[in-house]
């Protein structure tokens, strides 16, 4: 009972289609785990995308990694102020994954001109991450930098300023 009453706040919060989203994210890790390779080059693998993976800094759930960075209005990192006061700092990332986006479009108050955003938050503890933005090149990230461990951090999750 408790199950499906979360399941529908969930569904009404994110709406269908990111709830869509997330089971083909856990569905594709699960296939990722099954794979046939070997433990050895898995381990390779892994040792190295670990230097390059931005975590959720609430849960540590991989988000995106560094070479998905990029540049909008000349720069990567950005600092922009909302009509609340609040101040954030954010970078810019072609993809993020272990992101879902939530709420419906609104080009209201956009750090970017004639990009409309959406809120980004995390695929797996749903903590806000930042924005999704729809730009005339595609979709783009704007990630809250103060809520991504960074690559290669060992810090626990939530041992980071959220």
């Amino acid at each position: 009972m408790l199950a499906n009453a979360f399941f529908s706040f969930r569904r009404r919060c994110l709406g269908a289609e990111a709830l869509e989203r997330a089971a083909l994210l856990h569905f594709f890790d699960e296939q990722r785990r099954d794979g046939s390779e070997t433990e050895l080059s898995l381990y390779e693998q892994q040792e190295s995308r670990e230097e390059e993976i931005y975590r959720c800094a609430a849960c540590g759930h991989e988000i995106t990694t560094a070479g998905e960075r990029i540049t909008v209005q000349e720069a990567h990192e950005h600092t922009f102020v909302n009509p609340g006061g609040y101040v954030y700092r954010i970078g810019c990332f072609r993809r993020a994954w272990g992101c879902l986006q939530a709420g419906e479009s609104t080009d209201a108050f956009s750090w970017f001109k004639g990009c409309p955003w959406r809120y980004a938050v995390c695929g797996e503890c749903f903590a806000h991450l930042g924005w999704s933005y729809e730009a005339a090149g595609g979709l783009f990230f704007g990630l809250i930098l103060d809520r991504l461990s960074p690559p290669g951090d060992l810090a626990s999750p939530g041992d980071l300023a959220r």
